[in-house]
């Protein structure tokens, strides 16, 4: 009898905005990952389906290709890795496209959620300004390469590599990665919920820590002074930015002075410096501008760059960041505590039910090696 064989394939493709790389990385890092099914009687096995769930990356798509017709006696396919044993579908082939197709390859879906995945509006919405005009400019490369993908998985799909050296391990190593993931979720991860009234109370409790630092805009004149500067030097500076300071004070435009003879590469937008908070700067120049009033302009103020003359353009009063403005981020805070105690609860479970015996000796020399 001629026997027949089933292939899992995995079509990974790892995130190019968690990785902060540009799409044309990501393309080189599509993975196919294919998992052999083996036959054994009337009995078609595979690896465990979680090897289509890597550690690290995002699954696009699993498909079981069916490289000959069962017969109608044949049993469903198994995923078999060591005692677990799973149903697994297959997937019958196609003659068309339908609107959740991108394309048939072999009869066998490439499906459009893939795309979807990828270009999910989240993602997107997050992504740098550049790297998202990069994103759209690419769209039609990245279904080409989904499909491109597809029919090398396709071809590894006729293919046996448990022969290979390494192959199994590999797949093993892979289903233990994805069953640690599943553990996560399942003791620890599903396990934390952190309520609206919880993030709230907290927030009432804690509600000083969320004070936003009062914001000062200023723009400046530098009269730079080398550390190096004779006296004659360091005087005639502070003659020059006196005078400046006088020209201002006399209705001269100051963003205009600022232009013409400030040191500071601020120069370009008239010495404007944006907003800053205290800490940002130099103390004595923080302490100059705090006592100004929005339009003031400062005494001749040194600091180690030199000679500064000071105008306040804009003041934001210190205030506590409102509920709103806070509530994802304390949620956030609060769910990444309680998981560090529930992983700290199940870790000491864990050791008290497995016998857990660290060989020190090797321990310490690795460790003393750097």
């Amino acid at each position: 009898m001629k026997k027949s064989f089933l292939v899992l394939t995995a079509l990974l493709i790892l995130s190019a905005c968690d990785k902060g790389a540009f799409p044309e990385q990501a393309e080189e890092e599509l993975q196919i990952v294919p998992v052999v099914l083996r036959e054994s009687g009337t009995k078609t096995t595979v690896a465990n389906k979680n090897a289509a769930k890597l550690s690290g990356a995002t699954v696009v798509t699993v498909t079981v290709f069916q490289a000959s017709a069962p017969s109608e006696s044949s049993a469903p396919a198994k995923a078999s890795v060591g005692s677990q044993l799973i149903s697994l579908p297959v997937h019958t082939p196609s003659d068309h496209c339908t609107s959740n197709d991108l394309a048939l390859v072999g009869g066998i879906s490439v499906p459009a959620k893939e795309f979807y995945q990828l270009f999910s509006q989240p993602n997107l919405d997050t992504m740098p300004n550049y790297l998202r005009r990069t994103f759209d400019k690419e769209r039609s490369a990245y279904i080409t390469q989904l499909i491109n993908n597809k029919v090398f998985e396709y071809a590894a799909a006729h293919e046996d590599f448990s022969g290979e050296e390494g192959y199994a391990e590999a797949v093993e190593d892979a289903v233990h990665k994805v069953n640690l993931e599943y553990f996560y979720d399942r003791y620890i991860n599903n396990k934390v919920n952190v309520t609206d009234e919880e993030v709230k109370n907290y927030y009432e409790a804690h509600k000083s820590e969320y004070t936003k630092p009062a914001q000062f805009r200023a723009a400046h004149i530098l009269v730079k002074v080398a550390p190096s500067a004779y006296r004659a030097e360091v005087s005639n500076a502070y003659a020059r930015a006196t005078d400046l300071r006088r020209r201002a004070l006399e209705g001269e435009d100051f963003g205009q002075l600022a232009s013409a003879f400030s040191d500071c590469p601020s120069k370009v937008k008239g010495g404007d410096l944006d907003f800053f908070t205290k800490g940002q700067t130099h103390p004595a120049f923080e302490k100059a501008v705090e006592r100004l009033q929005i339009g003031d302009i400062s005494p001749v103020v040194e600091t180690s760059q030199g000679y500064h003359v000071i105008k306040l353009l804009d003041r934001i009063p210190e205030r506590v960041r409102t509920f709103d403005e806070v509530k994802e981020e304390l949620k956030n805070t609060l769910a990444l505590q309680r998981t560090g105690e529930l992983y700290d609860n199940v870790l000491q479970s864990l050791t008290n039910k497995y016998k857990v015996i660290r060989n020190e000796s090797l321990i310490r020399k690795l460790v003393e090696q750097y």
